[in-house]
């Protein structure tokens, strides 16, 4: 139910939320972290930090060893991709860094959340655990160059179809107007 709460105005009073989680709420939304949020998903390697650090002091220290690796590996890979000038997206680094998908098809640091950044492609997804992994989004942007197609053929279907219309009709005027010169003349 808080979940609902935060997605009400600021400043609406929720009726059926304690005063004292109120004053939290808002207190919550007066922070700079919350005020950074623009509701945008947050990359792979966001999660996995989010995730994988707690707060000392004013830094952020990694809970184990593996998951300061797989983040000093995802800063190099990311700074070397910067440098040679190729964009590259962010998950694909992310999962080159962790070391790939497991044989349970997981990534490292993502657990179940895997799926929401990453999909297997090929016809078998359980039987075989090198099946290529490709970015979600990239699929999102195949489906849309598709329907962008599918939108241009249809517009030019559109076109002919209305080309096709009006010289039906200017094919039924004419014969009108010779059915008139007919008709006229011969009564």
């Amino acid at each position: 139910m808080v979940s609902k709460a935060m997605t009400r105005p600021e400043d609406e009073i929720i009726p059926w939320l304690p005063t004292s989680l109120r004053r939290r709420l808002k207190a919550f939304r007066e922070t700079e972290d919350f005020k950074k949020r623009d509701n945008k998903i947050p990359t792979a390697a966001e999660l996995f930090e989010e995730i994988h650090t707690r707060k000392k002091g004013n830094e952020k220290v990694f809970c184990d060893k593996r998951a300061k690796s797989v983040w000093d590996e995802y800063q190099r890979l990311k700074l070397n991709a910067s440098h040679s000038g190729v964009e590259v997206n962010d998950d694909a680094l992310f999962l080159q860094a962790a070391g790939g998908v497991n044989s349970k098809g997981l990534v490292y640091g993502l657990g179940n959340q895997t799926q929401a950044y990453y999909e297997r492609v090929g016809p078998s997804t359980q039987s075989s655990p090198s099946t290529p992994i490709a970015y979600a989004p990239s699929m999102y942007a195949q489906i849309v160059s598709r329907l962008q197609k599918s939108e241009e053929q249809l517009n030019a279907t559109r076109e002919e179809l209305t080309r096709t219309k009006e010289e039906v009709k200017q094919t039924k005027d004419a014969i009108a107007r010779i059915e008139s010169r007919f008709g006229s003349s011969s009564s």
